[in-house]
């Protein structure tokens, strides 16, 4: 029993040494041992043979051309200037609902330099950003009215319908509701001086926001083609997976979502599931039905414009499966999209967050090439993520459930539940680390994963 015991532990130190020399760092040259999805619109050569993994040599991507946009509004927006103040308007959408919106245009924009427009949604329960004295990252990591006024855009945030100075109920992010209303909020600012059109009625927009302010950018993507590039920030695919997964009521995160909208202005169905949550533990299948009509869910393979992802990898609300799930749609469907995880989100981050500048970096990013138009700016990799240890990684692929796995030469002679222990081997880890530390983490990594993407 000793030798087998001495074998095993050889044969785990062999294992180990094998995956530690096949990890690799940012601040090296990237390989990867993964048949590669390639960043959108990128084609790719590829060589295989039976012993080396597939190989990639990128081309690149051409550039996004705007899909036409043939929609017609008839409705003239109606919107009054509000005695709170000159950037304070008061929208009326489709059933005679009230839009508190906030409307900050650029001071270079002018009728013969027009200006593309960003909408910046708030968080739940949350109110229109109105600061203008502040550079930097908002709540939920997004970007500020000044920063966006800095790189070229005119800014309009509003409060959502139930919150704030808006009258109606809050019926969470549903599309014949608050997708109604930030259509409402579009009519009104392609009437303004000095907004870059692209067709009468049709505004050059971007959107950014977090949470409740990043469905949004889904729902009204996915019903207005007038919108050209979003950047959704901690946004859930699907409110059941989000509150009530596997039947299941989050009762601390749903006690808080309903406190923190103390006295406003709620759907019934909201009330109800409060009270059903918090007695029973599980929702009724009406109500359960009503949360899962909320959000983008299927209706995200209707949108056809740049997407960047961003969510937090510690979050326990949303989350990164319902990143994963909305990134895997418009993947497929071709649309230039990419994803970057972060240390935040709805919970805090206890490790090293590292770049805290890296979202808004990559939001402006996103915004300068796809808003702006500038066909200049390098993106890098459609997926970076950041590690227990502040760094920052950036494969050059995205290989989620398709990917495969070439073992090092001699792995395949070892047991088998070491050969799956290195298999699953996907982190950054110091040479010098001990084996011990290293094989305590590739344990921990066999618990089975709905998906992987490193």
């Amino acid at each position: 029993m000793q030798k087998i015991g001495i074998a095993r532990s050889i044969a785990a130190i062999a294992c180990t040494s094998l995956v530690i020399a096949s990890c690799s760092s940012d601040k090296k040259a990237a390989t990867t041992n993964t048949a590669a999805i390639t960043p959108t619109g990128a084609a790719e050569a590829s060589t295989t043979n039976s012993t080396n993994a597939t190989t990639t040599a990128p081309v690149a991507p051409a550039a996004f051309v705007r899909p036409p946009c043939n929609i017609k509004r008839d409705i003239a927006p109606q919107a009054v200037v509000s005695p709170d103040g000159a950037s304070e308007i008061d929208v009326t959408s489709f059933d005679g609902t009230v839009i508190r919106a906030h409307w900050f245009p650029n001071a270079a924009a002018t009728a013969a330099k027009p200006l593309p427009v960003v909408l910046k949604g708030p968080g739940w329960s949350g109110t229109g950003d109105t600061n203008l004295k502040d550079h930097g990252s908002g709540l939920f990591v997004d970007v500020n009215i000044l920063d966006l006024h800095d790189a070229g855009y005119s800014v309009l945030t509003w409060d959502p319908r139930g919150f704030g100075k808006s009258t109606g109920n809050a019926m969470v992010d549903d599309t014949n509701f608050e997708g109604k209303d930030v259509q409402a909020l579009v009519d009104y600012v392609a009437t303004q001086p000095g907004v870059q059109l692209d067709n009468p009625g049709d505004p050059r927009l971007g959107m950014v926001g977090g949470s409740y302010g990043g469905t949004i950018q889904l729902i009204l993507a996915s019903i207005d083609c007038r919108v050209d590039a979003i950047t959704p920030t901690i946004a859930w695919h699907s409110l059941i997976t989000g509150l009530d997964k596997n039947h299941t009521y989050k009762a601390g995160w749903g006690g808080a979502l309903y406190n923190f909208a103390k006295g406003a202005h709620l759907d019934p169905h909201i009330h109800d599931s409060y009270d059903e949550g918090t007695a029973h533990g599980q929702l009724s299948d009406a109500n359960a039905a009503w949360f899962q009509s909320k959000g983008p869910g299927d209706a995200i393979s209707k949108i056809d414009i740049p997407t960047l992802f961003l969510q937090g990898t510690v979050d326990t609300l949303f989350t990164l499966d319902e990143a994963v799930t909305n990134y895997t749609i418009l993947k497929t469907k071709g649309v230039p999209v990419a994803m970057s995880w972060y240390c935040g989100g709805h919970s805090a981050c206890l490790t090293l967050p590292g770049d805290l500048k890296a979202n808004s970096t990559r939001t402006m990013g996103w915004l300068k090439k796809y808003l702006a138009g500038d066909d200049t700016v390098d993106l890098g990799s459609n997926f970076l993520t950041v590690d227990q240890n502040g760094d920052g990684w950036k494969p050059p692929a995205t290989p989620f459930r398709q990917a495969m796995w070439s073992p090092p030469k001699g792995l395949a002679k070892l047991p088998k539940s070491l050969r799956h222990l290195g298999k699953t081997c996907r982190f950054r880890e110091s040479p010098l680390a001990p084996w011990a530390r290293c094989l305590m983490r590739l344990r921990r990594l066999r618990r089975p994963m709905r998906s992987t993407l490193m």
